[in-house]
């Protein structure tokens, strides 16, 4: 399951907890993960960055730390105080840092399993990101779509050299799927108004 999210504060980030329940075992029965992946704000509050890696390193399995509208500050700098907070509860090989913030989405979805939970926080329904002055499109929804399909992107171009040529189709399941078509709902979480965009992680292919 993948989420797209808003919250950016450690208080808002706890929505993790919330999320745990989600987390489901793989097909092979193997434990599910919970992956986040977000970042901090440039010229904001500084001393939240490394209590938000410390909500993460404690509550998820998997921290994908990166850039969420830097502006004018070094994101190297934020992404390292970041780093500090998650190294206080979790080892070397529970994170990575990656500066490009499609990329990092990238990243989650690629080590993903079924069972495992995908989420993106910090930008929700916002649709753009500020690098140095500059207010960049940006679309966290998009980037999760597009990191999703593009197994099925590769999946279908080698299909289709296939000397059989038979027609595939992707087939999502429709559980745990909300409002997709528009892209964000509403949800309640912890008590919390968070923008959020549900979508499976478990995809099954089938001849048509």
């Amino acid at each position: 399951m993948a989420v797209v999210d808003f919250a950016h504060s450690p208080v808002s980030l706890g929505a993790l907890q919330t999320l745990r329940p989600l987390v489901r075992p793989n097909p092979d029965g193997t434990p599910g993960r919970l992956i986040a992946v977000f970042g901090c704000a440039g010229l904001r509050d500084r001393a939240k960055r490394d209590l938000m890696g410390q909500v993460s390193g404690r509550l998820a399995d998997f921290t994908v730390i990166t850039a969420e509208d830097p502006r004018t500050e070094d994101l190297d700098e934020i992404n390292r105080a970041i780093e500090a907070g998650v190294r206080e509860h979790a080892g070397a090989d529970a994170y990575c840092i990656v500066p490009d913030r499609a990329e990092a989405i990238r990243t989650a979805v690629r080590q993903a399993h079924p069972g495992d939970v995908v989420a993106a926080f910090g930008k929700g329904h916002e649709r753009s990101m500020c690098f140095g002055t500059v207010e960049q499109p940006w679309s966290d929804q998009a980037a999760m779509i597009a990191a999703l399909d593009a197994p099925a992107r590769r999946r279908n171009s080698l299909q289709t050299r296939r000397a059989d040529r038979q027609p595939i189709s992707l087939v999502c399941s429709p559980k745990l799927v909300y409002d997709c078509a528009k892209f964000s709902k509403v949800l309640k979480l912890t008590g919390i108004i968070l923008q959020s965009l549900i979508i499976p992680l478990t995809c099954q292919r089938t001849r048509t």
